[in-house]
């Protein structure tokens, strides 16, 4: 019998890492990943026009590289000679109209300080599409968890660009890759039949910033060294450029990347790795390193960390209250002398407990429990805040702290929502501002169905447009939630529905625990302010009357 192999089309490859790599955003979520995996400090992206004049001829082959819509404005200025594109006589306006389309061609810099590859590593592993050489080392030589898993980044630079040059500066040699995206294309082609060019180059990285015009674009130092005593270190590591851009990078097209890479890397839990955007068509000051702290005070914040034996250490902090300000007759209350609400624990501000994971979703079947216990260890932290200013009768009856409100809707607009992170990394769409998967815990649905105000204790429930935070899982401990091989959501459907009843549990710890405050402060009020309390319904009493008189006549039909 004969065997025969099988061979793959070099456009199919190509295919299926573009369905892979959806989107700008994913493709740079790649790689940056991937300067991590590196054990990089910085990630640098620098956005540089090819253009600084407007050129007088365009070769044919540059022309024909770029995208269609560029190629297409750019017709209107330029006519076909020979080998060349060459520029009609102008008047001003044309002229000010070409610069705005010459402007969004573009170079993508992606450089990091990692430990960069040598000839070996690009041949064994860069070279071999959907390599498995991340899933049997788990770790980075710094002790990372590494993140790129699929084999799929080399496909990024081709969802960006139809061409790309690698450098890459290790500790055995300083190498060259090229890649030109178009050549997978091609009747007949299989992919053993395209090829990369791979050079040994002599200099430093330094001397190629400086070929480039990029060095003085660099930052120097990391974003927290205050004292600026430790110099970025670019000896080692990888340079990216990456050409003739599949998209147009227009101004709100890296606000969009900017946005997407500030929720990229969890606010607090990572430190020792930043990001850092420039594009220098825009003015000076919009470059920066990408900023994802949150605002200093939230007015609640949960944290907790589920455990691998089943039990729930939670700790929920309380600031929407100024503690100093509340009556007395709050503790008066049976409730209120229970561990976690006593006056010392309301002064303290927050309230430490530990629960199971059947206590937080009131199941006792071993069977179901077993299912929870198996998606593994994980942490959450979340914050709530308010959005809107409280009204003068509530601020007689609650001691709120004070709070910058468009403080808060700026940061909530770009920064909302509850978003997943894999060992320190994105797990994308969910939480994304203006996505289907904003509310991917359903909370807008539970408002809905129990509507109640926050003063029925079990019955209030949080609106998701006031939460933000974060929720660590790791591929060592939650292997069952594992990412879809696009990169673009969790794969087993099973095992995601059960985090999401869990972490809905907790998430109603905090309501319930805000619903106990607020029913008591509103009854500490009503007795300490009985006539006004009875005023109050006295004047409520012809308004119901006349409620009432409505409602027969109604019935009546009169």
């Amino acid at each position: 019998m004969a065997k025969i192999p099988f061979e793959v089309s070099a456009r199919a490859a190509r295919l299926i890492g573009r369905e892979n790599v959806a989107s700008v955003e994913g493709a740079i979520t790649e790689l940056v990943k991937n300067t991590y995996d590196a054990d990089a400090t910085s990630c640098i992206l620098l956005i540089l026009p090819v253009f600084k004049e407007v050129p007088v001829e365009i070769s044919s082959k540059f022309f024909w590289q770029l995208n269609e819509y560029i190629q297409s404005s750019l017709l209107s200025y330029y006519h076909e000679k020979e080998s060349f594109y060459v520029l009609n006589a102008l008047d001003k306006n044309q002229e000010s109209k070409l610069k705005e389309t010459l402007n969004n061609i573009v170079d993508l810099w992606i450089i990091d300080n990692g430990h960069g590859m040598n000839s070996e590593t690009i041949k064994q592993n860069w070279m071999v599409i959907g390599t498995d050489n991340k899933e049997s080392r788990s770790k980075s030589p710094g002790n990372r968890i590494v993140n790129g898993a699929k084999g799929i980044g080399r496909f990024a630079l081709d969802r960006l660009g139809n061409q790309c040059d690698l450098f890459s500066f290790s500790e055995d040699n300083f190498i060259h890759w090229r890649a030109n995206w178009s050549d997978f294309e091609g009747k007949g082609k299989v992919l053993g039949d395209v090829t990369a060019e791979l050079n040994d180059i002599s200099g430093t990285p330094n001397d190629l910033f400086e070929q480039f015009e990029i060095a003085e674009l660099l930052p120097t130092h990391e974003p927290n060294d205050k004292e600026a005593m430790h110099k970025i270190d670019f000896s080692k590591g990888t340079s990216i450029k990456i050409s003739f851009m599949r998209d147009l990078w227009t101004g709100r097209e890296v606000k969009n990347l900017q946005r997407s890479l500030s929720s990229l890397i969890p606010p607090k839990e990572q430190k020792d790795f930043n990001i850092y955007l420039h594009d220098t068509r825009l003015e000076s000051g919009n470059e920066n390193w990408i900023a994802r702290n949150i605002p200093d005070e939230s007015d609640y914040a949960i944290k907790a960390t589920v455990n691998e034996n089943g039990s729930v250490s939670i700790t929920i902090s309380r600031q929407e209250f100024d503690a100093s300000l509340v009556t007395p007759t709050l503790y008066n209350f049976e409730q209120m002398k229970e561990k976690g609400y006593t006056k010392t624990d309301i002064d303290k501000g927050f309230f430490e407990y530990d629960k199971t994971i059947g206590e937080l979703l009131k199941i006792d079947d071993e069977s179901m429990l077993d299912d929870y216990l198996a998606l593994g260890s994980f942490s959450l932290n979340l914050f709530y805040f308010k959005l809107s200013l409280p009204n003068k009768d509530n601020l007689k009856r609650f001691p709120y702290k004070n709070f910058d409100v468009q403080t808060r809707r700026n940061w909530l607009e770009n920064s909302g929502g509850l978003r997943l992170y894999r060992d320190n990394f994105r797990v994308r769409p969910y939480g994304e501002p203006e996505s289907h998967a904003f509310d991917w815990l359903l909370l807008g649905q539970r408002v809905s169905k129990s509507p109640a105000a926050v003063t029925r204790i079990g019955g209030w429930r949080v609106n998701p447009q006031n939460l933000a935070g974060t929720i660590s899982i790791s591929k060592e401990t939650n292997p069952l939630l594992s990412d879809q091989s696009n990169r673009e959501g969790i794969s087993n459907p099973r095992a995601f529905r059960l985090f999401k009843d869990l972490v809905s549990s907790i998430i109603n710890e905090f309501e319930r625990d805000r619903s106990i405050i607020f029913h008591y402060l509103e009854r500490a009020f009503r007795l300490d302010n009985p006539e006004e309390e009875k005023n109050k319904r006295v004047k409520k009493q012809p308004l119901r009357r006349s409620q009432q008189k409505v409602k027969e006549c109604l019935l009546s039909k009169c």
